[in-house]
């Protein structure tokens, strides 16, 4: 049987002040009624199946899973489109099985009662928007196969405490753990070798990261907002620091910049009030007022 007809309403942004764009401080929980009964099937991808049972939504085969916009998902349709069902409201678990090589964008945008989620050695990549606004997922767990992970694919998972990044990722891409503002700690691999912007952004609770050597560039604001953070050491392989890249880091107390680095970029530590220690090498020639 399939779920019963849903309207959905929908909260995709909230604005910020200041110069930061838009980023996500929650999604709107749609009104969805069903029976435990009920079940729903469909396909994801060329080799792929889902079916929703329970709050359970298990996705099976071989090969690449689909890749979607925002507004639509095989489990998901936009509020707009009334003829068709809305069921992410419903999902509270997902099982990808083994043989799923990738998650597609905007797979799980916006489920916004998921809790669970398990993730086969299988899979190789994690889409842009992938895990968007999965405000109550507790943990993931990111397998050891994975090389890449798309633009703002956990941004505003709000209740995930820890990440370990596998070795395999050369990248934190812009906004991946944008607003996740319980993520208390982040292992970044050495392979990485460039920090997006807003990689980290608004992530008020960050208090455990180090950044390998290898790494390169640091983007704009890509730790704007960690409020927590007290120490990051900074490689001697960086050689570009974005503007406000460490803004509003409140409880960052000293800080190092390496030898390759030539410029301090606009309002890179505006706001680090509790900054007592800055030290600049001499082949900076561009300090902005």
């Amino acid at each position: 049987m399939k779920l019963r007809k849903a309207t959905a309403a929908l909260t995709a942004l909230a604005l910020l002040t200041g110069v930061a764009p838009a980023v996500p401080a929650h999604l709107a929980q749609a009104a969805l009624t069903v029976r435990a009964e009920e079940t729903a099937s469909g396909t994801c991808g060329e080799n792929l199946t889902w079916v929703l049972e329970d709050g359970t939504l298990t996705i099976s085969g071989e090969g690449k899973m689909g890749s979607y916009d925002f507004y639509r998902t095989p489990w998901y349709k936009d509020p707009g489109y009334a003829s068709e069902t809305d069921y992410s409201a419903h999902i509270e678990a997902v099982i990808l099985e083994d043989g799923v090589t990738s998650i597609g964008n905007f797979a799980f945008r916006g489920f916004t009662n998921l809790r669970s989620i398990r993730i086969p050695d299988s899979i190789k990549s994690i889409g842009m928007y992938a895990f968007y606004g999965c405000g109550v997922l507790p943990s993931v767990h990111i397998p050891e196969g994975v090389t890449s992970i798309g633009e703002y694919a956990f941004c505003g998972c709000a209740a995930i405490s820890g990440v370990t990044i596998p070795e395999g990722v050369t990248s934190i891409e812009e906004r991946t753990f944008s607003s996740c503002t319980g993520l208390t700690s982040v292992r970044i691999p050495e392979g990485v070798t460039s920090i997006g912007k807003y990689a980290f952004y608004n992530c008020a609770q960050l208090t455990g990261i180090v950044l390998p050597e290898g790494v390169t560039e640091i983007g704009d604001f890509a730790f704007d907002g960690c409020r927590c953070l007290t120490h990051l050491p900074l490689p001697d392989s960086v050689t570009d620091i974005g503007s406000y890249a460490f803004r509003n880091c409140t409880s960052l107390k000293d800080m190092r910049i390496p030898e390759g680095v030539t410029a301090i970029r606009n309002s890179t530590f505006q706001g680090c009030t509790s900054l007592g220690r800055i030290t600049i090498p001499e082949n900076v020639t561009s300090i902005p007022n």
